[in-house]
Order: structure tokens, then C-alpha cells, then sequence
């Protein structure tokens, strides 16, 4: 099970960059609940989405729900 959280987490952080350099130039996010965050900035709101991922991932594991990972 750690090792699927590991990997969840990396492939956050992965999705973080990539997004993020990707909008330095001149892409858009185009999921709409992200999008909705960003009013906030857009890397600031990246970062929210990835945090609150990365919390219901930390909830998965210490709920043992191997599946939703």
C-alpha cells in the first residue's frame, strides 16, 4: 500500500511541474474545478488542488483503501 501512495504523491508533484511550465507558456488548465481554484493565482491555486489530493491520498492510505489510490 505505501508503495501505491508513493507513487500517487510523485505523480502529483509530477502533475504540479509539468502544469506549471506548461502554463509559463501559454497553456491553460482545463480541469474546472482547478480552473476554480486558481482565482486565487494560478500557481497558488495548483498547488491547493495538488494539497487537497494529496490529503484524500494520505486519507486512502490510513484507511487502508488500497483501490481509491
Amino acid at each position: 500500500m505505501f508503495k501505491a501512495f508513493l507513487i500517487f504523491s510523485l505523480l502529483q508533484v509530477a502533475d504540479l511541474c509539468t502544469t506549471v511550465a506548461v502554463m509559463r507558456m501559454g497553456g491553460i488548465e482545463q480541469n474546472p474545478l482547478v480552473q476554480h481554484l486558481m482565482v486565487i493565482g494560478p500557481v497558488q491555486g495548483l498547488i491547493l488542488a495538488k494539497a487537497a489530493a494529496l490529503a484524500i491520498g494520505v486519507g486512502c492510505f490510513m484507511a487502508s483503501k488500497h483501490r481509491a489510490l
